[in-house]
């Protein structure tokens, strides 16, 4: 039965009313509501402001970014459950879009919207990588989450509708309140990320997001990893770097030549090319690591 979560059980011990009162008081509720209003620009829209921001203007700029935060939100959704509340993931998110609006650059042939989702989802992922790192739930409690999500799994195979927490509780061998407080503690460090995932069940949020389209992502990264390869690499790199690195590794669709072969064609000898080579990758190394981007990029830009 997919998509049904073990999370949700817990939120069937909480009464409506209290749920419903915590909802519309809380923050990240008004702000979907907020950002839910605008609409969507057109890839000719998403041209025309580029083309602006590239001239400096700041009104231009603003807007791309307002126009794109329902995207960050409905990325930020499928993030949910791993250790950062829904408004930290929104804020990450946030970043990732600004960052997307300072580098997009339209002639490079790809949606604002594509190119976006790319940043916004590596900077939602850097995040939670450092969370994680700086994380770590007690063994036995961790125990007791697998043991748990085993038993829950093994009743929804089993039964013919999906287990209630007082259920789920019974099977389990434990107190309703110890219960619903492992699963808080597994669903994220802030318990009332939990209220937030059911405001859009009760006040039928999901619709402010339905419009939004899916990014092909076989298709989408392709087009983006080029283009953030190539902006990173005429950023950091001298021309003869960035010729020399591109004919050595067939990026952006050429053909891998030769040291000999990169030498006809620049006038340089084989050793020098060599140099040059191993003094671009360390600058284009360092340059990956300043902008939080993995180094395996160039060999998905490759291939």
């Amino acid at each position: 039965m997919p998509g049904r979560s073990l999370q949700r059980v817990s939120l069937q011990s909480i009464p409506s009313s209290q749920l419903t009162k915590a909802i519309t008081s809380d923050p990240v509720y008004h702000y979907l509501k907020e950002v839910g209003r605008a609409r969507l620009l057109t890839a000719k829209e998403e041209i025309t402001l580029a083309n602006r921001i590239a001239q400096g203007d700041q009104d231009a700029r603003d807007e791309l970014i307002e126009r794109n935060l329902r995207l960050v939100i409905k990325v930020a959704r499928s993030y949910r459950y791993r250790g950062l509340a829904l408004g930290d993931l929104i804020d990450e998110g946030n970043l990732g879009l600004i960052h997307a609006v300072e580098k997009f650059d339209p002639k490079k042939g790809c949606r604002f919207s594509t190119y976006a989702t790319w940043w916004i989802r590596e900077s939602i992922e850097r995040a939670l990588m450092n969370n994680a790192r700086t994380i770590r739930l007690p063994i036995h409690v961790v125990k007791s989450m697998n043991r748990v999500r085993k038993i829950y799994q093994k009743m929804l195979n089993n039964l013919d509708h999906e287990p209630s927490f007082k259920e789920l509780a019974k099977e389990v061998g434990m107190p309703k309140d110890e219960l619903q407080e492992l699963l808080m503690a597994e669903r994220t460090e802030n318990p009332s990320d939990i209220l937030n995932d059911n405001a859009e069940e009760i006040l039928s949020l999901d619709a402010v997001f339905n419009d939004i389209p899916e990014v092909d992502h076989q298709v989408g990264d392709s087009e983006v990893i080029h283009h953030v390869v190539d902006d990173v690499m005429r950023n950091c790199l001298k021309p003869v770097e960035y010729d020399i690195l591109v004919r050595r590794f067939g990026l952006f669709g050429t053909f891998e030549q030769t040291l000999e072969e990169v030498g006809k064609s620049t006038g340089m000898t084989r050793e020098k090319v060599r140099q040059t080579q191993i003094k671009a990758l360390k600058t284009l190394k360092a340059e990956l690591i300043k902008e939080g981007i993995d180094s395996k990029i160039l060999f998905e830009e490759k291939h």
